[in-house]
């Protein structure tokens, strides 16, 4: 259940720290907000309840802590770039871009169950047409490709995560040399 809001919230914008002033938000950060998913772990099925609760430090900026099954997160806008200090019990020094720039690249390291590896992303950000909810839609789909640890420790994974305006992460599929670990879609909002 660790990695199931890497990807939900790896992969989920503003100008103060939690709006985006152009648009719709492709994950909108305010108090009280909530999302229910389906989270599939191999055989297993679940159902996760995320929420946005008062303000957190995600760095050097401003955003909010958010509450769920899966573990507490802290997440913030940024401009256009949404930022992860923290999800499902792993924290990211310095915060991980969720949603980010096509090309984006990250070097940091990752803080899981008291021990800390070297850890790096590469973004890519691209608009595709999809269906969601009966309905061909823009989506945002944004694909972070992981390298996590050091020399025979490493893991390399693949997280797609997949948008849509003032809805949010409407599904996100974890893999590993092309074997899903888990999928996790938007129930409800």
């Amino acid at each position: 259940m660790k990695w199931a809001w890497v990807g939900v919230i790896l992969v989920l914008v503003a100008t103060n720290g939690c709006r985006r002033s152009n648009a719709v938000p492709l994950f909108p950060l305010e108090t009280g907000a909530s999302w229910t998913y389906e989270v599939t772990d191999g055989l297993q099925r679940n159902v996760s309840d995320l929420k946005v609760g008062g303000p957190a430090p995600v760095g050097p900026y401003q955003g909010f802590e958010l509450s769920g099954s899966a573990g507490p997160a802290r997440l913030a806008w940024h401009g256009d770039q949404l930022f992860a200090a923290e999800m499902s019990g792993i924290r990211f020094d310095p915060p991980l871009p969720l949603i980010s720039q096509d090309g984006t690249a990250w070097n940091g390291r990752c803080i899981w169950a008291g021990k800390s590896s070297d850890a790096q992303a590469t973004v890519s950000r691209e608009t595709v047409e999809e269906m969601h909810l009966g309905q061909k839609r823009r989506i945002t789909l944004v694909t972070h490709q992981l390298v996590l640890g050091e020399g025979e420790a490493t893991r390399e994974l693949i997280l797609e995560s997949r948008y849509v305006p003032g809805s949010g992460l409407i599904r996100q599929d974890l893999l590993q040399d092309g074997r899903m670990l888990r999928r996790i879609t938007l129930l409800s909002r």
